[in-house]
């Protein structure tokens, strides 16, 4: 495997004798491109079965190029194309911003996806959105789902996303327990006066005061949230962060968060308020995994 300079690109795009392949996902390639290249995404788990079917012949001269030099879609692509035996592998490491850059001529519609909000307001789709809890005691865990029902989500004049997220507590599903008699108990028991109460507090609510960016990458807990959560007509401050990004126009947040029951009055098995409950001891943190999808 070896690099190839803009200078040298343009007289082997000249020559017409190389494949010049995008290693971009195709969106991306669609929307800007070097002329006569193909695409085969990096980040497929197919990348390797695609690139067989679609240069056979392993003698054939590539390159290869993704966005721009500071990411590695190129050299990571060249690096298994060279792994799998092609013996003319070329990297264009400035990718199609540097070659841009260069004046050279580029392809596409130019409409590279949206990765900004535009909107000011935005509405929470349950239908693209979930919360699943995790709940243990001393013998073992449950778990399950609660439906968002409905949430907004707006930008005020200092550009700080605030909003709203109401999840339906009538919708607790349990998935670990197979016996649907057994599985009623639980789902009952959590509805009733000892867990959720659930009748008289059809709804949970957390109010989203500010959504801080904390880091630049959307791989990483790239947002820090701050709210109020309401269950059961307490309402309590609360801090955690997320993995956010945008797509499609579309603002989709993920993440896992902790929370004390005991703090929200579930009593039930909480050492917090009973004594030697022995095997009757439940634990007080209830975990959450969540994405919530709002555009």
């Amino acid at each position: 495997m070896e690099t190839i300079t803009t200078k040298k690109l343009k007289e082997v795009i000249k020559k017409k004798d190389h494949v010049l392949l995008n290693v971009l996902p195709e969106e991306y390639y669609k929307a800007l491109t070097l002329p006569a290249s193909k695409n085969i995404c990096i980040y497929e788990t197919s990348f390797i079965k695609q690139a067989q079917e679609l240069v056979p012949d392993k003698e054939t001269k590539l390159v290869v190029f993704g966005m721009d030099k500071k990411h590695s879609a190129g050299g990571k692509a060249g690096a298994v194309l060279d792994s799998l035996g092609y013996t003319h592998v070329h990297v264009y490491k400035e990718g199609v911003e540097g070659w841009k850059k260069a004046g050279g001529k580029t392809v596409g519609t130019k409409k590279l996806p949206r990765n900004t909000l535009k909107k000011k307001s935005l509405k929470v789709i349950p239908t693209e959105s979930y919360l699943e809890w995790e709940a243990s005691n001393i013998l073992n865990k449950h778990v399950g789902k609660v439906s968002i029902a409905s949430g907004t989500l707006t930008k005020d004049p200092k550009n700080i996303l605030k909003g709203e997220i109401t999840v339906d507590m009538k919708s607790i599903t349990n998935e670990d327990i197979a016996d649907k008699t057994i599985r009623g108990y639980l789902l009952d028991h959590l509805s009733s006066t000892d867990f959720f109460e659930v009748k008289n507090y059809p709804t949970a609510k957390m109010q989203i005061l500010s959504v801080k960016k904390i880091s630049d990458l959307a791989s990483s807990l790239n947002y820090q949230v701050k709210a109020l959560v309401t269950i059961k007509a307490i309402t309590l401050p609360f801090t955690f962060k997320a993995y956010g990004h945008v797509d499609s126009g579309k603002l989709v947040t993920q993440g896992n968060f902790v929370l004390d029951r005991s703090k929200w009055d579930v009593q039930y098995g909480s050492s917090r308020f009973f004594e030697a409950l022995g095997k009757h001891l439940v634990h007080d943190e209830i975990r959450f995994r969540f994405k919530v999808v709002a555009g």
